[in-house]
Formats: structure tokens, C-alpha cells, sequence
């Protein structure tokens, strides 16, 4: 992520924000929204959920680095967590690991394809 000052022809200033979509970019992103979500529940951090390093390199992998993607590649891992109890509010910290992430089966190339139906079918919509 980079912040740049730029200048219009007319002399006015403004800032130019540039986000990149690396593997270390979405993994911050991640912990960030972990963090946020230990200290609502008022927890120290990595006491509920903890994200092994693999599967913080199988998540950047398949995502392409897109933050959002990961993301949601997160929350299907929460999903399913929570479905099966592994993840308990009282017990030990339920750990996602690159099997988790695997087993979803999900691809950089369905999510561009999945995207852009999206982004088409909002556009015709207007």
C-alpha cells in the first residue's frame, strides 16, 4: 500500500491511494480482522481463532492476493467451523490450517469468473 501526493493541472493537491494485491497485503488485512474480532470479544488475540502460517500462504495463493477474496475465502472457513463446532467460545482456539483452506476447493479462476457475472449482471441492472 502506498499513499502519493498528486497535482491536477489546475493546482489542486490530492492524495492517490495505491493498494497492491499481494499475499502479505491480504494476510495483514486478515489479522487485522482477527484482531478486531478478539478484542470485541475481549479476548487476547490468536485465543479464538489462530490462522497457521500454510494456510495463510495456501489463502494468498489461490486469492492472487486479493484482500476481499480472502476474506471471503476466510469467512467459508468460519462457516464451516462453526457448523461442525470446532470453533468454541470457551475452549481452545480453533486453528485454520491449509487442509481448511484446500477442502473448500475454490480457485482464483472461479472467483474471476464469478466476479464478472457479478460486475456484468450490476451494469445491466442500471
Amino acid at each position: 500500500m502506498a499513499l502519493e501526493e498528486r497535482v491536477t493541472e489546475d493546482g489542486v493537491r490530492y492524495n492517490e491511494l495505491h493498494l497492491e494485491a499481494t499475499p502479505s497485503f491480504a494476510r495483514q488485512v486478515i489479522q487485522k480482522r482477527l484482531d478486531f474480532l478478539h478484542k470485541t470479544l475481549g479476548k487476547p488475540n490468536d485465543s479464538v481463532v489462530r490462522v497457521s502460517d500454510e494456510a495463510y500462504d495456501e489463502i494468498g495463493r489461490i486469492t492472487g492476493g486479493n484482500p476481499g477474496f480472502a476474506l471471503y475465502i476466510m469467512k467459508i472457513v468460519f462457516d464451516e467451523g462453526n457448523g461442525s463446532g470446532k470453533i468454541k467460545p470457551n475452549g481452545e482456539p480453533y486453528i485454520v490450517t491449509k487442509e481448511n483452506v484446500i477442502s473448500l476447493g475454490v480457485t482464483f479462476e472461479e472467483f474471476r469468473r464469478s466476479a464478472r457475472g457479478v460486475a456484468s449482471m450490476n451494469y445491466t441492472e442500471r
